[in-house]
């Protein structure tokens, strides 16, 4: 049985009629997905892969004659308008299931600086981050260094500043050293009350700034009491601010025009660790041949060059 469409109420065919509109309108708005892969450096073992909230974990580079691991690869597949809200949805799931991982493994566990990859299930094109971990590079002790530590033995400390220096100089994730350089400022300036550090020291002779010093130390906002009272850091506020960086140079350029220090300000990648060193490319390729397997665990085995052999670079592809 048919109805003839001038029947139906006027009201109801807008509705209908609308309704088929959008059903169109959807169908030609299918959202892309993307394939995510994310190496994890890590020396907790995993036997069997294993999913949980949408990703897979497997190891990466088994080496069954001697037992061991070079870490974990954790994938993903993401439905998302572009590859940007893909990256967002991504690792605003990652990382807090990373940072779980690592206490239930209770191993060490980062990320930042391994490699990973995306890939949208439509398109040939792909994002890479491709890194390889150098040896340590040393640094010289000379004259100036000499000099210095001479200086540092005149210099009456106020709290144990060098002890939280060297802690935030071994570290190489960026809160850790953040809390220990954040120590140190403390160290450095000392108290001006019982239990009260002389805040106003590290504003005017250390950072000399106040708006980096509101920053760090403002009530509630400041990234010091963000991290030191176990908050979750407000990344529109500091997200953007190279801390670690800018509070250690201030640091040096303090002992420096204080106190008769001569630390050299122009070392590349001060301070230096004894590992987590990286030379690191991160860019869009796209095969130079139909065969060309796009896959994160065979790209941690080449090198960039050898990886640039069967994928072509090229600039962010439009509508990706």
């Amino acid at each position: 049985m048919s109805i003839a469409l001038e029947k139906i109420p006027n009201n109801l065919v807008r509705m209908i009629v609308q309704a088929q509109y959008v059903a169109l309108w959807m169908e030609k708005r299918k959202m892309p997905k993307y394939f995510f892969q994310q190496k994890i450096n890590t020396i907790a073992k995993i036997r069997e892969p294993f999913e949980h909230n949408g990703f897979l974990f497997e190891a990466h580079k088994v080496d069954t004659v001697a037992g061991t691991q070079d870490g974990w690869i954790a994938s993903k597949e993401i439905t998302a308008d572009n590859v940007d809200a893909a990256f967002q949805d991504f690792y605003s799931d990652f990382h807090p299931l990373f940072d779980k991982l690592s206490f239930v493994t209770q191993c060490f566990a980062v990320v930042k600086f391994e490699p990973y990859l995306i890939k949208r299930a439509d398109r040939t094109e792909f994002f890479l981050l491709h890194s390889n971990e150098l040896k340590h590079i040393p640094l010289h002790f000379g004259a100036d260094e000499l000099e210095s530590l001479k200086a540092l033995e005149r210099y009456k400390q106020k709290g144990d500043a060098f002890r939280y220096l060297r802690e935030a100089i071994n570290a190489s994730d960026f809160y850790a050293r953040l809390a220990m350089l954040a120590s140190a400022l403390e160290a450095i300036a000392g108290e001006k009350n019982i239990g009260k550090t002389d805040s106003d020291y590290i504003k005017d002779k250390i950072l000399k700034d106040d708006a980096l010093h509101k920053k760090i130390f403002k009530h509630t906002t400041g990234i010091r009491n963000q991290l030191l009272h176990g908050k979750k850091i407000d990344g529109e506020e500091h997200g953007d601010v190279h801390y670690n960086d800018i509070i250690y140079d201030k640091i040096i350029g303090y002992f420096n025009s204080e106190h008769g220090t001569k630390i050299n300000t122009n070392v590349i990648g001060a301070p230096r660790t004894l590992g987590r060193n990286y030379k690191f490319w991160h860019g869009w390729l796209k095969p130079r041949s139909d065969g060309s397997d796009v896959d994160l665990k065979r790209f941690c085995e080449l090198d960039l060059c050898d990886v640039t052999k069967h994928f072509e670079t090229i600039e962010k592809p439009r509508g990706y």
